[in-house]
């Protein structure tokens, strides 16, 4: 299990070297910039400090994000589309242990999205995480083919997707756990009266 956790620490590392140096200032600058506004929007009452401290972590995430599977890439020649999900789930999963890697970080790389973003709306949580996680994942994977720096792949929007889901049941687990917690500590409180 140890050796699994060292390989995905090594792929994120590899992912934040490629990012240079004034990418790095830009997006200490940016994340900085946001929590001041959001400061700001505290003080004036408008936010509550949990959501204020939330938009702050999911804005620097987008930001890490951003700047990791787009703009730290190297650009290529020629940028290709592949939609064959099937292929390429077999030769993924059928060979070196990198592939497998890639399938996982796919999924791991949204997973704080479906977490954290739950927490920002009121309504229909579960359809607009999902919506907008997955046209997050569309718009890394247009980037990435607009800008010529890598494959449009259909199963890097998939997995995505599905990490998305599991981040979204993460955050359905810790609600449920905080409201039992409450309950238990309400009823503490009413057996000590």
């Amino acid at each position: 299990m140890i050796y699994y956790v060292k390989r995905i620490l090594k792929w994120y590392s590899f992912y934040f070297e490629g990012i240079a140096a004034y990418n790095k200032i830009l997006i200490l600058l940016l994340t900085l910039g946001m929590g001041v506004w959001l400061v700001v929007r505290v003080k004036q009452k408008y936010l509550t400090y949990l959501k204020a401290i939330i938009m702050e972590l999911l804005f620097g995430y987008l930001l890490f994000v951003l700047m990791s599977t787009v703009f730290a890439r190297e650009r290529i020649d020629t940028p290709q589309v592949n939609i064959d999900i099937v292929e390429t789930y077999r030769y993924r999963l059928k060979y070196n242990i990198d592939t497998k890697y890639e399938l996982l970080l796919n999924i791991l790389l949204l997973l704080p999205f479906g977490t954290l973003f739950p927490y920002l709306v009121k309504r229909k949580k579960l359809l607009l995480t999902l919506f907008c996680g997955s046209l997050l994942s569309v718009l890394i994977e247009s980037l990435q083919f607009v800008l010529k720096k890598g494959t449009l792949e259909l199963t890097d929007i998939v997995n995505n997707s599905f990490g998305v889901l599991l981040g979204y049941l993460i955050f359905i687990l810790v609600r449920r756990c905080r409201r039992v917690m409450k309950r238990t500590r309400n009823k503490k409180e009413n057996c000590h009266v």
